[in-house]
């Protein structure tokens, strides 16, 4: 009957006015009943029928008057309980909606308020502790991993390992940075499958990833590392599948490292020894690997490439395809840049070639990679240039297999100033 708040409080506030009313009226009605008694007994009867009415209606009025109160002051009570609980953090505070009015509505959006709220922080803790390329942790997220683990770890044996794949700037330069992207994703996916829930893998930047293995002995851990190295590793790219490799490193707590510097340190200098010994597999931490040199990786592959004063060419065996050029080659051939230089060769080694020239060299340089023992050939041809004509160089090429792309040549092409013969 009484569905706002309004009404509600009128009605509540008016029950302690029936009751005065109804014990006046009582009072009143009595005398009247008392006069009526001595005139005339009908209505004497009628009066106190009417006195009962009367009482009824305003027994019912209080009674209802005091259940909407304490209805209402029921709700208030758990409104205020609830605000006190999402003051002190608790997000998964719940209010029990009893009725549609004032008060109910209020309930309800402040429900939807406090759900809407839990779901923000979520994004947020997301955002800040996740890494949004990969979906693990980030680097503030292992942090958080690591001291959490750290403080209730005790003697417990674990291993932290430290990884990335190898050459990746080489993958970021030959197909792009989305064909990066896929490499992380497919090594992240990867981590996550083979170590378990219970690992904790994270990224912690470019293509450097940390996996935490909690309860897992050195003899485990080594285990595991051999496992997965020996697994070929892949992702896919527009349709293909590409091959990738990567190098690990671990230490071991407590009887290597106990403090979160310490294993972090550690692991990664296990990884730079790994660097050192090839790539392609992985490390246990030991103390001379603190003494390791690390100028041989100081220095990137465009670095290298682009600072020496020669062509630098990579093709596949197979088809001749270009996987990589320099800018030293891109200008050799009268190209501005990369993408001019592979659209001028439809990306191919052989349109670099003038067409008389093309089946001698090529059996010239597939020849002495076969009969010789580091299948390396020395081969001179002319390279046609862009604006028509040609240049002679020098190629020195290797052929070797390549976790890539199978066997491919490395080649590097020095101009010289005239034929020789």
């Amino acid at each position: 009957m009484f569905h706002s708040l309004r009404g509600k409080f009128l009605l509540a506030c008016l029950g302690p006015l029936c009751v005065l009313g109804l014990a006046m009226g009582a009072v009143s009605i009595s005398t009247l009943v008392d006069v009526t008694r001595e005139v005339q007994p009908h209505v004497h009867d009628v009066l106190y029928q009417m006195v009962t009415i009367f009482i009824w209606c305003f027994f019912l009025a209080g009674v209802i008057a005091l259940t909407l109160t304490t209805r209402l002051t029921r709700s208030l009570t758990a409104l205020m309980a609830a605000a006190k609980k999402l003051a002190d953090g608790d997000l998964d505070v719940k209010i029990a909606i009893q009725s549609d009015d004032e008060v109910g509505q209020f309930s309800q959006t402040f429900q939807d308020t406090v759900r809407s709220l839990k779901d923000m922080i979520a994004r947020m803790d997301r955002m800040t502790f996740s890494d949004g390329l990969t979906s693990i942790h980030n680097r503030i997220g292992m942090d958080r991993a690591l001291e959490t683990w750290h403080k209730t770890a005790g003697e417990q044996p674990a291993a932290l390992v430290s990884l990335d794949i190898d050459d990746f700037k080489f993958v970021n330069d030959l197909l792009g940075h989305a064909a990066g992207d896929e490499a992380l994703i497919a090594l992240a996916t990867r981590l996550q499958t083979f170590f378990g829930t219970n690992a904790v893998v994270a990224r912690q930047g470019g293509d450097e990833f940390m996996v935490l293995l909690p309860r897992t002995p050195a003899a485990k851990a080594q285990l595991l590392l051999e496992r997965f190295t020996a697994q070929p590793q892949h992702y896919l790219y527009n349709g293909e599948s590409h091959a990738f490799t990567v190098s690990m490193g671990y230490v071991t707590y407590p009887d290597q490292a106990r403090s979160l510097r310490d294993l972090t340190r550690n692991a990664d200098a296990a990884l730079y020894a790994t660097k050192l010994k090839g790539k392609n597999g992985f490390s246990r931490y030991a103390a001379e690997q603190e003494q390791v040199d690390r100028a041989r990786l100081s220095f990137s592959l465009r670095d290298i490439s682009q600072n020496l004063p020669s062509g630098i060419l990579i093709y596949k065996a197979a088809d001749g395809k270009i996987l990589f050029a320099n800018d030293e080659l891109v200008h050799l051939v009268g190209c501005r840049t990369l993408d001019e230089f592979k659209e001028y060769t439809n990306g191919k080694f052989l349109s670099l070639l003038p067409l008389s020239e093309r089946t001698r060299t090529m059996a010239e340089i597939r020849g002495q990679t076969a009969s010789t023992s580091d299948h390396q050939a020395s081969v001179r041809y002319h390279v046609r240039r862009k604006d028509g004509k040609q240049s002679f160089v020098h190629d020195v090429s290797r052929l070797k297999s390549s976790p890539y792309h199978g066997a491919v040549y490395y080649a590097v092409l020095v101009k010289e100033a005239e034929e020789k013969k």
